[in-house]
C-alpha cells in the first residue's frame, strides 16, 4: 500500500452462512471509519488520505461457511473477540 497520497479503498461487507452478520452492513462499516481513515493520516503524520467506500449497503453472503476461508484473524461471530473492535 502507499504510504502518501490518497488511496481509495473498495469495501464490501460480507457475512457467511455460519456467521450472519450482525446488525446493518453500514452500522459495522462506522464501527471502522473514519476510525481508520483517522490512523492512516496520523501515522503517516498527514502524508495518506485513506478514503474507503463501500457502494453496497447490504451484507453480502459468502457461498461457504466461515471456515472454509482458512481466515486466521479475528472472528466474525464475537465482536469481544475482534481485534479490530476493542477499544481499550
Amino acid at each position: 500500500m502507499r504510504s502518501t497520497g490518497l488511496v481509495r479503498a473498495l469495501n464490501l461487507m460480507v457475512d457467511f452462512p455460519d456467521a450472519v452478520g450482525d446488525g446493518t452492513a453500514m452500522s459495522r462499516f462506522r464501527e471502522f471509519f473514519p476510525q481508520t481513515a483517522d490512523w492512516f493520516r496520523v501515522s503517516s503524520y498527514g502524508r495518506l488520505h485513506y478514503r474507503a467506500e463501500a457502494p453496497i449497503p447490504d451484507w453480502l453472503r459468502m457461498p461457504r461457511a466461515f471456515s472454509a476461508y482458512g481466515i486466521e484473524r479475528g472472528s466474525p461471530t464475537s465482536r469481544a473477540t475482534a481485534p479490530w473492535s476493542r477499544t481499550s
